[in-house]
């Protein structure tokens, strides 16, 4: 699940640099190319995408129902895929599903923090407190200050980067394999900065996620 999740974040970074989901598709696809998980899985999201007719209201989700039947790991990406198609953030909440498996790893792997919660609000806040979602959120651990109350009772938040630097959860960071396609992109918008914006996010959010799975 590591790889999936480094891809979907990458290509959420390629989305924020201007790159159509569907384009976006075929970069991390070519990309990934040695990760077979990742093949099918952007092999049916474009099934899905360039598909007239789906039993799902959104495109996207289809591929990530079809795999939690027999990966649980995929409910997250299934939610998350949700608001993303239904908002247009791809983005915003393709990431924040990356940041949501860390802190989930955390979680079962560590005592809980305060800063834990925190974390959890900036990322869970999208959902009702009925949403399977956060039913699930509130499963991962039985400490008693774990409990959706108190993720209610403070509108109190904590970004990703400042949460991984406060676990001092910082491994190695992978190639950034779209690299090349992000740097076309900032210069066809005529945003330098971009690159290197695009670059610390993807550092973060992967030295994060191989630290806590090391």
């Amino acid at each position: 699940m590591n790889n999936v999740c480094l891809a979907l974040f990458e290509g959420a970074l390629l989305f924020e640099a201007g790159i159509p989901v569907r384009e976006m598709y075929d970069h991390i696809d070519q990309a990934y190319g040695d990760d077979n998980e990742i093949k099918c899985l952007f092999a049916d999201l474009k099934m899905d995408w360039d598909s007239s007719s789906s039993p799902y209201p959104f495109k996207m989700i289809g591929p990530f129902i079809a795999l939690e039947k027999n990966d649980s790991e995929y409910l997250l990406w299934r939610w998350f895929t949700e608001v993303a198609a239904s908002t247009s953030m791809v983005d915003t909440f393709w990431k924040s599903c990356g940041f949501a498996y860390v802190l989930k790893k955390q979680i079962v792997l560590n005592p809980l923090e305060s800063i834990d919660l925190k974390l959890a609000r900036e990322i869970f806040g999208v959902f009702q407190p009925d949403h399977p979602a956060m039913v699930y959120l509130f499963s991962l651990s039985q400490n008693p200050n774990w409990k959706v109350e108190f993720f209610q009772q403070s509108d109190e938040t904590i970004s990703f980067s400042e949460w991984a630097e406060a676990h001092s959860l910082n491994g190695s960071s992978p190639q950034l394999r779209c690299l090349e396609i992000l740097k076309d992109a900032a210069e066809r918008a005529a945003y330098p900065e971009l690159v290197d914006k695009i670059k610390s996010q993807w550092e973060i959010f992967s030295r994060a996620l191989l630290a806590i799975s090391a």
